[in-house]
């Protein structure tokens, strides 16, 4: 059995950390105006798969979002 190598992590690109960067901002000012202003209802599609330029994906992203809607008129 050999030695398993050891595979050192890549740094994130600056477009990465960048995005991220990004995401956090708006994570932080939704939260921060959802404490402040609730709404009666609140729908978050799933879209963590998506990255902040993904306009290609546009599709995929409509879609999740009415899969959201969908799940929560069922669920009220």
């Amino acid at each position: 059995m050999g030695i398993a190598e050891r595979v050192e992590p890549s740094a994130p690109s600056i477009d990465d950390v960048i995005s991220n960067s990004i995401n956090i901002m708006q994570t932080r000012i939704g939260r921060s105006r959802l404490a402040e202003d609730p709404p009666e209802l609140l729908i978050t599609p799933r879209l963590e798969d998506f990255a902040l330029l993904d306009f290609d994906r546009a599709d995929e992203a409509i879609v999740a979002g009415r899969r959201a809607v969908a799940h929560a008129l069922a669920a009220r």
